[in-house]
């Protein structure tokens, strides 16, 4: 019988020098924010089980996993995409989802009524994704993750091969996914993550200095 998530991930966390926390209380955080509830919902802390934390490259991460609640009105982001990795970044970064997923169909209908104040972008550049970002950041969210999205469908079969949800805002990149979470599910998450922190660093580093590279 293969071990539960959090006992593969304790195991692999002792092998390469991470920190294990079996079960934790934490603050809100992107997806604990996405709820189907009322604003004060979204303020609640977050339970989160089989922990692990360390450094991925020249990066904090974590992955853990997030219990599904047995009634159906608790259900939220967090929970869909209860299969959580995230990263941190070097610069501030707007907030912005994105939704990675093979079904073009799904990509446009899939609903996220609470991410408050979001710009949403259905099927960017004619692919099966969505990206719902902050008002005013939507050409330089879409311009930087342009490749990225363009590529969703090998993204995909390169992991869990079914969807995901990438998190992103102030100085933490986080990717969900509903399902897999093995140490491998976690780490590629995490490649993902760093990905887009990196496109989406130098964005924001091109957006204010915009001839930094220019010729003296």
């Amino acid at each position: 019988m293969t071990a539960p998530f959090a006992a593969q991930r304790a195991a692999w966390a002792g092998e390469h020098g991470w920190e294990f926390v079996p079960e934790r209380t934490a603050a809100p955080d992107l997806f604990g924010t996405l709820s189907w509830r009322g604003p004060g919902e979204r303020d609640r802390p977050v339970e989160v089980e089989g922990e692990i934390t360390g450094a991925y490259g020249a990066r904090r991460a974590f992955a853990h996993d997030r219990p599904l609640p047995l009634v159906r009105a608790e259900v939220r982001a967090q929970v869909r995409y209860g299969r959580i990795s995230g990263v941190s970044t070097h610069a501030e970064l707007p907030v912005a989802f994105v939704l990675l997923v093979r079904s073009g169909f799904f990509a446009s209908t899939y609903p996220m009524p609470w991410a408050d104040g979001l710009t949403c972008t259905r099927r960017p550049f004619g692919t099966a994704t969505a990206v719902w970002s902050q008002p005013g950041t939507e050409q330089l969210v879409l311009g930087a993750l342009a490749p990225l999205l363009q590529n969703a469908a090998q993204i995909l079969s390169g992991g869990s091969d079914r969807e995901y949800l990438v998190g992103v805002g102030g100085a933490a990149v986080l990717v969900g996914e509903p399902f897999h979470s093995d140490p491998a599910a976690a780490l590629y998450r995490m490649g993902l993550a760093d990905d887009v922190a990196t496109r989406l660093e130098n964005a924001v580093v091109s957006a204010v200095s915009p001839g930094r590279d220019e010729p003296r």
